[in-house]
């Protein structure tokens, strides 16, 4: 969900083209709720299904896809394609289609892209970009209306082209509105207590009849006017927070009925009071450590890997969040290429914003013991962890002070480099721990730096 303040901004876009009156209109709902592996959002999967139980009506065929496996599906990239592929070629000209997504957004560059479930180990292709699914709508929907609402992460201007917010990009789309939850460079609210999203629960609210007229119905105006207003009112009463959701939808649709008056649907959605409900800002994913090492002079691939293995779980039982060993080493050729644009791209879609890199050295020889030969492996490893911003945060070496490396014994060459290199490991770990705990878990919570500022060209010449 944006390139990458600290500062969350939980962006909730609705498409909605004009709807066919309630009496007449079959819904078609998938909603969507995606927490990914290193997760910080609370309340996904209780969006998406708040979502799908105020738009579920008698004929209503509604799939939900949540990442704890509660749903009909996990919410990856082709089960959302193929269920809403699904839905569009079966609705009728008289049929509405109604598509949400709650969970992370990020950015390829200067598009938009949702992060479907598994995104964080596999960043290439686990993604669902604002284009592909302008087009995937506009070539396939044949229905009469269809209603997107992504409830997506974001740090920064949305964008899906350069310089084009999201409604224009999905203006093409005959019929086409969009409602955001914040305006760029505010950041959307949770609601604790309710365990929602403030945004969805007052879009919940609305629909189940809180926006409602005179007559019951809730009408697309109705709901813009219910929607920007409480959430406004509501950011100001409980976190003295700035939230003024933006809504755009086609001249003449205002009238079009959305949904109607239901009090059983309204007393799963109470208007929360000032004494029992404290609002705070959502929270981005903490940013992920790359954790890469590099063989110097006859060193093996093996023997980094073993290096790296040992790291990555330490940092791991501490809590630490850390990219997997293939993204890395996706990192490690870029950064071999010396192309520091790219890294910076690479670090964006991880979500990462430190990186340990260093050095394995290992040199073994031979000597004899009784009528044995026992093979020695010399073993350095040094290194550095570095921040965004390219400032170097902790700095290690294991041979450092009396300047003899670490060794390993064994009767085989291959033994005495495993011993070796697992016991440089420890050490280094050992050295670089305390001081990562020190200066680099404080940042994990930290507003600010996390890709347009990268500067990962600090970090190719370690």
């Amino acid at each position: 969900m944006k390139h990458f303040n600290k500062v969350t901004i939980l962006a909730l876009l609705a498409t909605v083209t004009m709807l066919p009156t309630l009496a007449q209109a079959k819904r078609y709902v998938l909603s969507v709720g995606v927490v990914q592996s290193r997760d910080t959002l609370r309340y996904t999967l209780n969006d998406a299904i708040l979502v799908k139980e105020m738009l579920s009506q008698d004929d209503s065929e509604v799939v939900v896809l949540t990442s704890d496996g509660k749903g009909q599906g996990m919410p990856t990239k082709d089960n959302i394609y193929k269920t809403l592929r699904d839905m569009i070629g079966k609705a009728g000209s008289e049929d509405t289609v109604w598509f949400y997504y709650s969970g992370h957004g990020s950015t390829d560059g200067n598009e938009s892209i949702l992060c479907t479930y598994g995104y964080l180990e596999n960043p290439r292709t686990e993604y669902i970009s604002a284009n592909a699914l302008r087009k995937e709508i506009d070539s396939k929907s044949h229905c009469k209306g269809f209603v997107m609402v992504l409830d997506a992460c974001h740090s920064g201007s949305l964008k899906a082209l350069p310089g084009l917010p999201l409604s224009q990009v999905f203006a093409p789309i005959k019929g086409i509105s969009t409602w955001a939850s914040c305006e760029i460079g505010e950041t959307s609210l949770e609601l604790p207590e309710l365990k929602h999203g403030l945004f969805t629960y007052v879009f919940a609210r609305g629909i189940a009849g809180a926006a409602a007229g005179k007559d019951t119905t809730v009408t697309l105006s109705d709901l813009k006017n219910y929607v920007t207003k409480t959430t406004a009112d509501w950011a100001k009463k409980f976190a003295q927070h700035p939230q003024n959701p933006v809504i755009t939808f086609t001249e003449g649709s205002g009238s079009t009925p959305v949904g109607q008056t239901n009090d059983d649907a309204l007393t799963q959605v109470p208007e929360p009071t000032p004494d029992q409900q404290v609002a705070r800002p959502t929270e981005p994913l903490p940013p992920g450590v790359i954790v890469t090492f590099e063989a110097a002079g006859s060193t093996t691939a093996e023997s980094t890997e073993d290096v790296e293995t040992v790291f990555r779980q330490q940092l791991l039982e501490g809590n630490y969040p850390v990219v997997s060993s293939e993204q890395a080493t996706d990192m490690l050729t870029v950064l071999r290429n010396r192309d520091s644009a790219q890294a910076a791209q690479q670090a964006q879609r991880m979500f990462c914003r430190f990186l340990l890199r260093g050095k394995v050295t290992v040199k073994t020889r031979s000597t004899t013991v009784g009528k044995r030969t026992v093979f020695v492996a010399a073993v350095t490893i040094n290194g550095q962890v570095v921040d965004s911003d390219g400032s170097v945060l902790v700095s290690l070496n294991t041979d450092s002070g009396e300047g003899v490396p670490v060794e390993g014994q064994g009767f085989s060459e291959d033994r005495a480099i495993k011993v070796g290199v697992r016991k440089a490991a420890e050490a280094a770990v050992k050295i670089a721990m305390p001081a990562m705990d020190k200066v680099v878990r404080p940042r994990l919570t930290q507003g600010g730096k996390t890709a347009e500022i990268l500067k990962f060209e600090q970090m190719i010449g370690l």
